[in-house]
């Protein structure tokens, strides 16, 4: 839900409320969640020959469980993000007259360790997909490998599920890891806060907005601001959104290679109420809900 903000005298700044896009980023995981556990079955239905017991069933298992984990990073330190927002909020409304503005520094910086966090936990979540992609196209060969390696592996390997990664990867991703080796190698991003009064001198904005630093690094943001301003909770959003997004392709495209290189298909199956034999994952892919 996007809302403008019209107090500064400059540009509006897109913003937008933190704790409904919350909700969304949850019910999303959850989603995700379903759909490894179905990558999971179609591994072993399809891909693995010896499925019952076998190494090469802990390592899928644990391998999705390992992005689960990882996602839910994602989200505690996205809602961690969100509450230390409007933690801030409230302090400051509750401050007679001007606050300190020291006060309001410190609170902001904790605000940017929070966002650093949320960008260090996803450009895990890319490594660990691309980890993933490795071993089911391998067939149970566990190489751990970065994001990098697997989007730079088309188009040697010209399986879709590559051809999609290395798509993603320029037209978004190399920008996200270059952004991210900057926080970690060579500077802070720090933008100093918008707090606006009222006559009264009554707290009625705070907003930070996203550093030009950060948007020159996503394509998909620079667009908004041809325009508008936008928050750093608007890009952050933006930026978890691309993640479940990036994921959810990758594991549709690992589905479609499982289903078209099976080696087996004799475990884990259904049957339709038409009769027809379906793979048991059937139920938690959830397609009709696919972004």
């Amino acid at each position: 839900m996007l809302r403008k903000n019209t107090e500064m005298k400059t540009k509006n700044i897109l913003d937008l409320n933190e704790f409904i896009e919350l909700q969304k980023v949850l019910s999303d995981l959850q989603i995700l969640n379903e759909r490894l556990q179905a990558i999971v079955i179609d591994y072993n239905n399809y891909i693995s020959e010896n499925p019952i017991n076998s190494i090469h069933s802990k390592n899928i298992y644990e391998s999705c469980e390992n992005l689960k984990i990882r996602l839910s990073c994602v989200y505690f330190h996205t809602e961690m993000f969100c509450r230390h927002f409007k933690y801030i909020e409230n302090r400051l409304s509750n401050e007679k007259g001007l606050p300190d503005p020291p006060l309001i520094m410190s609170l902001t910086t904790q605000f940017h360790y929070l966002f650093d966090s949320i960008i260090y936990n996803i450009s895990s979540v890319y490594d660990y997909i691309a980890t993933l992609v490795n071993f089911i196209h391998n067939h149970g060969s566990l190489n751990y490998i970065k994001w990098n390696s697997a989007a730079k592996s088309y188009p040697s390997r010209s399986e879709e599920t590559y051809e999609y990664i290395n798509k993603i990867h320029k037209e978004y991703v190399d920008g996200f890891f270059s952004y991210r080796s900057s926080l970690i190698h060579n500077k802070v991003d720090f933008i100093r806060p918008f707090v606006s009064y009222n006559v009264n001198m009554e707290h009625t904005t705070f907003i930070v907005k996203s550093s030009p630093f950060m948007i020159k690094h996503f394509k998909s943001l620079l667009e908004f601001t041809k325009t508008d301003d936008i928050s750093l909770k608007f890009a952050t959003f933006h930026i978890v959104n691309k993640i479940i997004d990036h994921v959810t392709g990758i594991l549709f495209e690992l589905k479609n290679y499982m289903e078209n290189n099976k080696k087996t298909d004799k475990l884990f199956m259904s049957i339709e109420e038409n009769g027809e034999m379906v793979s048991a994952s059937k139920i938690y892919w959830r397609a009709d809900l696919r972004r």
